[in-house]
């Protein structure tokens, strides 16, 4: 299974063609979920024709003053419209108040900055703990040679800061080229500095997890569940009490002993009379 979270939809109509390319690319690899990377509302890109990928829907919202209020909460339905909600953060202060305070799913970080722009290790593991992903995007070894160190030892510090937890390789792949195999992209997370377990998590399965987390965002407010009940269910048989269950045997056993025991108690006391010869 192929994965990649971070494929920016061109702006540009006329660029649409690459769509195909790109498509084609992941097509010849595996089956795939993918998330176009948007900026306004579109749909899914000839789903007839590449079926055997799940196209998905991520808006990326840049935050670069924590003061000001980007209705980054559950309670905001722009945000459950979307199945990926991330956050690029542009200044340190933003990306401390975003592990701390804000609700979205993917925390994505430009990482050929010098000085780097990294959390903490106190945010990052905040953060972790509050079910937030970061995202690796590897095209920027491949576009500016010249940023390779930097980019390699800035990746390295995030993967010490997070302890290798809740990391993601993304592509931001604007060339059907740029697309790897699952194959490559674990080798290079081991050249990143990842164990193979956080390289095959880092691949694959944090994915899932990250979806599961976007999916719980998107029907909760305020961690309220709701459950949703069939429709032919009335008001009325809703209010009805529950019928009783059936004693266990477990309980029977216990009642029974009960009785046993208040029997025993009721029963008058003999005095036993010792004979002496």
């Amino acid at each position: 299974m192929y994965y990649d979270f971070n494929l920016p939809y061109p702006v540009n109509q006329k660029e649409l063609y690459k769509l195909n390319d790109t498509l084609k690319r992941i097509q010849s690899i595996d089956r795939a979920t993918i998330a176009w990377n948007v900026a306004m509302d579109i749909k899914p890109h000839e789903p007839n024709t590449f079926n055997d990928i799940k196209q998905l829907i991520r808006a990326t919202v840049t935050v670069n003053d924590p003061k000001k209020n980007y209705q980054l909460v559950a309670a905001n339905p722009s945000n459950q419209k979307v199945d990926i909600l991330a956050v690029q953060p542009t200044t340190k202060d933003a990306l401390k108040h975003t592990c701390q305070v804000h609700e979205a799913d993917l925390i994505s970080i430009d990482l050929t900055l010098q000085p780097a722009l990294l959390p903490g290790h106190a945010s990052a593991q905040l953060a972790i703990s509050r079910g937030m992903f970061f995202e690796i995007c590897y095209t920027s070894t491949i576009r500016d040679p010249q940023k390779r160190t930097l980019f390699f030892s800035n990746v390295n510090k995030l993967i010490q800061h997070t302890r290798g937890h809740n990391l993601i390789l993304s592509s931001g792949a604007l060339r059907a080229l740029e697309i790897k195999r699952p194959s490559d992209i674990r080798m290079m997370a081991l050249m990143f500095g990842m164990t193979e377990s956080q390289a095959e998590n880092a691949v694959g399965h944090n994915y899932q997890r990250l979806l599961r987390k976007a999916e719980t965002r998107k029907n909760t407010i305020l961690a309220a569940i709701s459950i949703n009940r069939p429709d032919d269910m009335s008001e009325s048989s809703s209010n009805k009490p529950l019928p009783a269950q059936p004693a266990t045997n477990q309980q029977q056993k216990r009642k029974q002993k009960s009785k046993d025991n208040n029997k025993q108690q009721k029963k008058p006391k003999t005095q036993s009379h010792a004979t002496t010869s």
